[in-house]
């Protein structure tokens, strides 16, 4: 099917994704492309605020036509930030600003969330006649009208036949000179299909009472600091279905009553976003509280929703009292596997201490799978003697009841900021032994005990560790168990650590047979040389090549070795050196001060490389 044959709908959409200089250039191409790309060029006219001035000129002088204004949608007003000595404020004037609406007889969208002009064109919108806005469906302000939001909605009000979207606090829903207030004017808007409503003052304001009010929206996005009364959602006049594709909640509880009119409100079927944040209450607690049955038959309901999201991440005061660690990892797969239900998906996992009463879930285009697991002071063991924390056995599921369990992790980050021992051979072992499936695994701590970060990635068959001291053994050991055939491994210590030479010590490598490149950084706070010389012993005979590490400066500053042989294994790279491990058996490092030994990685006999093939 040739680009001609394509059908006008879709060819239009082509054009569309151009950027705007190639989209311009395809006007001229040929006749069949003129109208597609005329559409798609002129589709947005974008305004800053030094082409305001010029625009201003132009129409004034009567320079321009628009010839083009009738496929313009958009209209975007915004400030272009640069440095200027001058902070001059750059805008139409009311004529120039009507004139120009005069031009665009089909748009739909005037954007002012970058503009720094927001409140001039709010006052210039209120006197224009709706003539010029005939089509006009959304009015964006972004956050520099929050203090002002007050004003605004006899704006909206004065469009509300075209408007579909509507973004505005409970409180300021009225008119003043009609005395007339609440949801009973958002009947007026009949072509309101996106509701954004803010319930901050008032605790009189329910979301059956805008799905009663607005029964025609598609899209819902409510936020209400206060608790509902179960009765309300109990009403026979509640019971109706709504047409609703999207509903956003953030709301202090969740309770039955809410989930029950939840279920009846809305056609499952044809729902494409559900998102519930709880302010005011953990997640675990709330569960308890109504039953986990109840949750997990709303959540079976949800299976289908391409879009979910169920987030609490409330004040830690001192009053919560969270379920065992087996309870908590149990309830949030089975949450996990009632959502899921049938879908495969990619999963990535956060287990954090840094939030102990986050709870997070969370799948998109019913693809990717998200959730969050919060490690709280109950899932640690005092170490009274090293003023530390530690896992003795990391918390699993019971699948008896849940199901699936941390087999269905692709991707893992765990985030430490208790103190715990360094590099946490807890957590590896427990990745080792329960989540086969995982591709990359992160663990990152920062505290006053230690401060450290691993990470492995089996796509790219590499491990990065940054610490102030070496990995033991058993690390290593559980490193090469999650990724055995890694091919890459850097080391990395934080600038001015001494602890790297503080004391010789050995690192046995024996257990990555597939290695093929090791890199270390070897500066400290002055980007000084601490580690001097390096040694190497070659499998394939037994001379020991020793090279010194000289400071490279410039703008591709590093360190290389010298001498440097007709057998090149090593380069640099910004303060890191960079040994190739073909056929290298053993490396030695040693300072510049009598050559004292630092450290010994021991490689062995690695498998034989690309270049041997």
């Amino acid at each position: 099917m040739t680009f001609q044959e394509l059908p006008t709908e879709i060819a239009s959409i082509v054009f569309h994704f151009l950027p705007g200089p190639l989209a311009y250039q395809s006007i001229f191409v040929c006749k069949s492309w003129h109208l597609h790309a005329t559409r798609a060029y002129y589709s947005t006219l974008s305004l800053s605020t030094e082409s305001c001035e010029r625009l201003q000129v132009s129409l004034q002088n009567n320079w321009v036509t628009f010839r083009a204004g009738k496929w313009t949608k958009v209209l975007r007003i915004y400030k272009k930030y640069e440095y200027s000595r001058e902070n001059v404020v750059k805008r139409m004037g009311p004529e120039e600003f009507t004139l120009l609406l005069s031009h665009l007889p089909n748009l739909t969208t005037i954007d002012l969330t970058s503009s720094q002009n927001v409140s001039y064109y709010v006052k210039l919108l209120h006197d224009v006649e709706t003539v010029y806005l005939q089509n006009i469906q959304e009015i964006c302000l972004g956050s520099y009208m929050r203090d002002s939001r007050r004003d605004l909605f006899p704006l909206f009000y004065k469009f509300r036949k075209t408007l579909t979207l509507l973004e505005m606090e409970y409180e300021y829903i009225k008119l003043d000179k009609e005395n007339i207030y609440g949801l009973s004017l958002l009947v007026n808007f009949t072509s309101l299909s996106r509701l954004v409503i803010y319930s901050y003052s008032t605790s009189n304001l329910s979301v059956t009472d805008i799905l009663n009010n607005c029964p025609n929206i598609v899209s819902l996005d409510f936020s209400s600091y206060y608790a509902v009364p179960d009765s309300v959602y109990n009403l026979v006049t509640n019971m109706k279905q709504t047409k609703l594709k999207n509903i956003k909640l953030a709301i202090p509880t969740l309770t039955k009553s809410c989930m029950n009119y939840l279920s009846r409100c809305l056609v499952l079927d044809k729902l494409e976003t559900f998102n519930i944040n709880l302010t005011e209450e953990e997640m675990y607690g709330m569960l308890n509280r109504e039953g986990i049955d109840n949750v997990l038959k709303m959540a079976r309901q949800l299976s289908s929703v391409k879009n979910i999201k169920l987030y609490a991440n409330p004040e830690n005061d001192g009053t919560f009292e969270l379920p065992n660690p087996e309870d908590r990892m149990t309830i949030l797969y089975s949450l996990i596997h009632a959502l899921q239900g049938n879908r495969v998906m990619n999963c990535f996992a956060t287990y954090s201490d840094s939030k102990p009463l986050e709870f997070s879930i969370s799948i998109s285009n019913g693809e990717k799978l998200n959730f969050l697991y919060g490690i709280s002071r109950s899932d640690y063991t005092p170490d009274y003697e090293n003023r530390s924390l530690s896992i003795n056995e990391f918390p699993i599921p019971d699948k008896n009841v849940s199901i699936i369990g941390p087999d269905i992790i692709n991707k893992l980050l765990f985030i430490i900021v208790h103190p715990t021992e360094i590099f946490a051979p807890n957590f590896l072992q427990y990745v080792v032994l329960n989540c086969p499936h995982a591709s990359s695994l992160t663990i990152t701590s920062w505290n006053n005990h230690s401060s450290y970060e691993v990470e492995a990635e089996k796509d790219t068959a590499k491990i990065v560790l940054k610490a102030s001291i070496m990995p033991s053994q058993e690390v290593l050991g559980l490193l090469s168990s999650f990724l055995p055939e890694a091919k890459k491994f850097k080391i990395e210590t934080p600038r001015g650590c001494d602890q790297f030479v503080a004391d010789k010590f050995t690192i046995d490598f024996t257990i990555f047979r597939f290695l093929e490149k090791l890199t270390i950084n070897v500066h400290n706070s002055q980007h000084t040389v601490q580690i001097a010389f390096v040694s190497m012993r070659f499998a394939d005979d037994d001379t020991i090549d020793t090279y010194k590490i000289t400071p490279v400066n410039g703008p591709n500053s590093g360190f290389k070795l010298l001498p440097v042989n007709e057998r090149e294994y090593s380069n640099s790279s910004k303060g890191s050196l960079i040994i190739n491990l073909h056929r290298i058996e053993t490396v030695k490092f040693k300072s510049e001060l009598f050559r004292k030994p630092i450290a010994t990685f021991r490689f062995g006999e690695l498998i034989s490389s690309s270049k041997d093939k």
